[in-house]
C-alpha cells in the first residue's frame, strides 16, 4: 500500500527508540525526510532527541527512527 505523504501526526506516533516505515510515491520520500528533520528541530515530542531517516529508493520506502533523549 503506497501512501501520498507522511504527516507530522504520523511522525508523532513514533515512540522513542522505535521506527516506522512507509511506502511512498515518487519524491514524497524526500518531503518526508525534510519533515522528519523539521519535527526534530521543533521538538514535537519532548522525549525524542531527533529523527533518523533512511530511504530505499528502489522500493520507494522511507524508515523514520525516533532517537530517544539521553537522561
Amino acid at each position: 500500500l503506497k501512501m501520498e505523504k507522511v504527516t507530522v501526526s504520523d511522525i508523532q506516533k513514533i515512540k522513542p527508540g522505535t521506527s516506522m516505515t512507509w511506502h511512498l510515491e515518487g519524491n514524497a520520500c524526500l518531503c518526508a525526510k525534510q519533515l522528519a528533520y523539521e519535527c526534530g528541530f521543533r521538538r514535537i515530542n519532548p522525549e525524542v532527541e531527533r529523527y533518523k531517516v533512511s530511504i530505499n529508493r528502489k522500493e520507494s520506502k522511507i524508515t523514520i527512527t525516533a532517537i530517544p533523549k539521553k537522561l
